[in-house]
């Protein structure tokens, strides 16, 4: 199930990767606000976000570190991150999300 704010503007790749989550029976909320930070996708059940990054974003910012630090602050467990929507990035995400198997 994804619950979403109304008028949403998000990629392909993010729709592909919530539609993916979806499909795993999981709760999907997507562009949470959590604090001052929106996030791609929220798992409540399992207080994990999950960042649609596109496949042009190849390193992380020293503000993109310190808004994960600050986000795990707020209660998140783990954020993930992917990095392109394809079958592998998916398989990997599976991997990441080692409460489903």
């Amino acid at each position: 199930m994804v619950r979403t704010p109304d008028k949403l503007n998000i990629s392909r790749g993010q729709q592909k990767m919530t539609d993916f989550l979806v499909s795993l029976g999981l709760v999907v909320e997507s562009e949470k606000k959590i604090g001052p930070y929106r996030v791609d996708c929220y798992l409540s059940e399992l207080k994990y976000v999950v960042e649609f990054d596109g496949p042009f974003l190849h390193h992380s910012t020293p503000q993109d570190k310190k808004r994960d630090e600050e986000l795990k602050l707020l209660g998140v467990k783990k954020i993930l991150h992917v990095r392109a929507a394809s079958i592998d990035e998916f398989s990997k995400l599976m991997e990441e999300l080692d409460v489903l198997g």
